[in-house]
Parts: structure tokens; C-alpha cells; sequence
């Protein structure tokens, strides 16, 4: 696939990225990872990314990549620890309630 191809003809796939993520230790970011496959690592950045962007937009704000990055990040560790679902359910309660700072506690979201 040529340049153009791999920017606008195929899905997002973040799979890539957050399997290559390491720590300042040079440790994996996200241990347990690999029990998840590339389709349900794009399917939840998607749907982070969607929800966080959803509710920006009805307050009038914007969410930067890189914090969407960070929040998707946490997801997986839930994911891996199969608390996905409450998590999320609590990201988007607190960002619907709250502005996007309350999110990041300590780098997690509780």
C-alpha cells in the first residue's frame, strides 16, 4: 500500500501503538496486553475516542489526542482485568459531570 492508502484507505489501527508502548523503565506499559486482540484494541479506542469527542462537543470543549491516548491506555488495563465496562461507565459519568481534568487522577481513572 502506498502513502496515501495508508492514511485515508484503511480503519485506525492503534493496536500497533499501544502494543509498543513502554515505560521510562523500557518495561511494556501495559502488561497483560497481549491476551487482547487488535480488533478489540481498535474497537475500544474507537469507542473512547467517539465518547470523549461526543461529549466535548455538547460542552463546547476539545480533547487532545494525546489525552485521549492516555485514557485509552487505562481502558486496557480495565480490559485486561476485565473491568472495562465499569471503568468506562465511569469515565464517561465523570467527563459528563466534570471537566476533563477529573479524569486524571494519579494517571487512573476512579
Amino acid at each position: 500500500m502506498g502513502l496515501f492508502s495508508n492514511l485515508f484507505g484503511r480503519k485506525n489501527d492503534k493496536a500497533k501503538y499501544f502494543r509498543k508502548l513502554e515505560n521510562f523503565l523500557g518495561v511494556q506499559e501495559i502488561e497483560g496486553l497481549e491476551s487482547v486482540s487488535d480488533a478489540r484494541i481498535n474497537e475500544i479506542y474507537e469507542e473512547v475516542k467517539n465518547t470523549l469527542h461526543s461529549i466535548a462537543s455538547k460542552k463546547n470543549e476539545s480533547i487532545p489526542e494525546s489525552a485521549i491516548d492516555g485514557l485509552v491506555r487505562d481502558r486496557l488495563m480495565d480490559e485486561v482485568h476485565r473491568q472495562y465496562e465499569q471503568q468506562f461507565n465511569n469515565m464517561k459519568d465523570m467527563y459528563t459531570e466534570y471537566e476533563i481534568r477529573s479524569l486524571f487522577v494519579k494517571g487512573r481513572i476512579y
